[in-house]
Order: C-alpha cells, then structure tokens, then sequence
C-alpha cells in the first residue's frame, strides 16, 4: 500500500525534485487576506532550476506595516495577476507532476495554496491537500533546539546563523532561495538520514513536529 505522505518510491530523500514555495501576504490568515506575492524554485539533481517570482493583486490595499516589512507597495501589485492566475501562470511554467513542494513554515503557506489553487488532484503530491510538504523548519528546530533568544528560528536569523547566503529576507523568491541554502547545508553536513527515502523523512519529520507542538503547548501553559 502507498504511504499517503508520499507516492511509492525508494530513492533517497535528497535526490527528488524539490519546489520550494514562499508567499508574501497581507496578513497572517487565508481566510481574510490575500497573498500579494509568490515566489517559487524548483530544485532538480541538486542545483537551482528554475526561479519563479511573481506580484498577486490583492484587491485591495497592501497594510502599512507589510509594505515596511516586505518593500511591496500598492503600485507594485497594482494590476498584477490575481491569486489564482499568478497560481496557474507558476504550473504552466515548471514541470510540476512529481515534485516534491517544500516551504520554510509549511504550516503557514500551504493553506494560502490550497485556497487559491485552481485545481486539486490526489495523485501529484503538489496539488494534494493530504500531501505532507516538506519543511525545514521543523529540522532547524530540532537540530538548534539548544539555541535561546526570540526569534531563534526565524529564516533569515537561522541562515546567518549556519552562515548560510542571505537573498533578500521577506520577498518571496528570496525566502526560497534562502530555504534551499538551508537545505543544501543540510545535505552537505549530512544533518538529516540521507538514506531515508522522501516518505521516511516526512514521517520523522511530522513526528517531530508533533513533540515540537507538545512542547510548545507545555511551555506556555507553564508561564504565570
């Protein structure tokens, strides 16, 4: 029986396609903002493929505070494909059928992709809402779990500090370059099991999320 995670296959964990997908966003909830960018890159036999950037009209104005955070404005977006173009202009583009989707908080945008996704399948991993995606955060967590400060595990703060190449932190094809870094250092350091076939690490890598969430959850129930 297939693994749902995963559609049988034995190679390494390493050696599949990768896309790394980030967005930019006009707030933190999918159900009451809009993406205003996305950025994606396809990673095959280990080297950059294709990059992929592209701005999203939300409909509506981009917050004071993201436009800060982020650098994108009203005029940028202004007249940009909507979200669910912007999503089909992205599948026309790159050979999507056996990747692997891969994002830095997988928690955080898979959601905004399923949302304006234009169409689903159970048989690709990329457009299967059922399908884990792959999700370096939750092996810098564990791998910097001693690491104190707030903020620890933020991109940007965790590429400095593997001293991996900042690409521009809070644009989207930036975060997703920075997030393959992360992954390329990771292979390169041999830090996760190399052996393990992509379903095996996504199984280890859920597991540990949930004694991540458990912590977590422990932690805060124990602050006054």
């Amino acid at each position: 029986m297939t693994h749902p995670h995963q559609p049988s296959d034995d190679r390494p964990w390493h050696e599949h396609d990768l896309l790394i997908i980030d967005f930019e966003t006009t707030g933190l909830s999918p159900d009451n903002d809009m993406p205003i960018e996305l950025g994606a890159v396809l990673i095959h036999e280990g080297k950059v493929e294709t990059q992929f950037e592209t701005f999203i009209d939300p409909g509506r104005d981009v917050p004071e505070f993201i436009t800060k955070l982020t650098g994108i404005t009203d005029e940028m977006v202004k007249g940009a494909p909507v979200a669910r173009e912007a999503f089909q202009k992205l599948l026309d583009e790159i050979p999507y059928g056996g990747v692997q989707p891969v994002a830095y908080n997988a928690p955080f945008d898979k959601p905004w992709w399923f949302k304006h996704l234009p169409a689903t399948s159970r048989q690709i991993p990329l457009l299967n809402p059922e399908h884990t995606w792959l999700d370096p955060l939750v092996m810098v967590r564990h791998l910097d779990r001693y690491v104190k400060g707030n903020g620890r595990h933020k991109l940007e703060v965790t590429a400095d500090r593997w001293g991996v190449q900042l690409e521009g932190a809070h644009r989207a094809s930036g975060d997703c370059l920075m997030t393959w870094r992360l992954l390329e250092k990771m292979i390169a350091d041999k830090k996760l099991p190399m052996h393990f076939t992509m379903a095996e690490l996504l199984i280890r890598q859920e597991s540990r999320r949930r004694e991540q969430d458990a912590e977590r959850k422990s932690y805060r129930s124990k602050k006054p």
